[in-house]
């Protein structure tokens, strides 16, 4: 590509770009956009970032799904290489993922498409953290949704943002319960990659941590999530998931109960007045 600047002119032929009843344009023109946000060579002028970016989020409601997928995996690079301005998210793009995610006509439909929208929210909660505080209850919302979805990876992917939301957000504790009850209905989930995901969403862990309390031999699992939700909720919390976590020690999948007993090493040693909850993490440890 030679060098450019994605000027008003460039603009106004991307908005009737996309405004296009072909859905052959409306996908070029998000390829074409995609090209130059990522080329040394075209820039935007920062005064046209905020057009730029309203204007590929109002694809998020295309009737054609590959230009809204193309479209969300577009402003989450917007979100990760722009400085976009807090107003533009917390105002303008949370309502529209909440929108997609939660309400109910206009629910996103195609999995594929949630799941980068999870990413998205990922993205918001890696980079805004606590300025998310005043929207909290939004963002949670979309979480519990998407920790029930029918699809796996999106499943996954809800449990890692909670678990990064509690970490950056200390405000989240005010919603922890609420969060963690829709953790709680999928440590049964028919996958263990889900289980996995739910049970490893609750606390932080590693095996260091683990060699240090109680010698075991690692096998080699794939932990996905290296969580929080236990850890900076309110108090009771151990209480509402050891239930469940007793009885994933029972599974036959090593990689599940590795991860319980990893998440019951790190609250052993880490967790607030985790002295009150001996009576519960000690059958987590003695049953393995």
């Amino acid at each position: 590509m030679t060098d450019c600047i994605f000027d008003i002119a460039y603009l106004e032929k991307t908005k009737n770009d996309l405004c296009s009843e072909s859905k052959n344009v409306r996908r070029n023109c998000l390829d074409q956009l995609h090209s130059i946000l990522h080329s040394s060579t075209c820039k935007f002028l920062s005064v046209n970032k905020v057009d730029v970016f309203r204007t590929v989020i109002n694809v998020f409601f295309d009737k054609t799904e590959a230009c809204r997928e193309r479209a969300v995996n577009l402003v989450i690079s917007c979100v990760n290489e722009w400085d976009v301005s807090e107003d533009e998210i917390m105002f303008y793009l949370l309502p529209i993922i909440h929108k997609r995610l939660v309400s109910g006509a206009e629910t996103e439909p195609a999995e594929e498409v949630r799941l980068c929208l999870v990413k998205l929210m990922s993205a918001i909660v890696s980079k805004y953290k606590a300025d998310l505080a005043a929207h909290l209850k939004d963002v949670v919302e979309v979480l519990i949704r998407c920790i029930c979805d029918e699809y796996p990876e999106v499943k996954k992917e809800s449990c890692e943002c909670a678990s990064n939301l509690a970490e950056s957000v200390p405000e989240f504790r005010l919603h922890s319960e609420d969060i963690i009850k829709a953790v709680h209905k999928i440590l049964k989930h028919k996958h263990s990659k889900i289980r996995i995901s739910a049970i490893n969403s609750l606390s932080k862990h590693d095996t260091a941590c683990i060699d240090k309390f109680v010698k075991v031999i690692d096998c080699g699992s794939h932990i996905l999530v290296p969580g929080n939700i236990v850890q900076f909720g309110q108090a009771g919390a151990v209480e509402l998931v050891c239930g469940a976590l007793g009885e994933s020690l029972t599974e036959q999948n090593p990689q599940v109960r590795l991860s319980v007993l990893r998440v019951a090493a790190f609250w052993f040693t880490k967790l607030r007045d985790r002295y009150s909850y001996f009576c519960y993490l000690l059958p987590l440890v003695l049953t393995m």
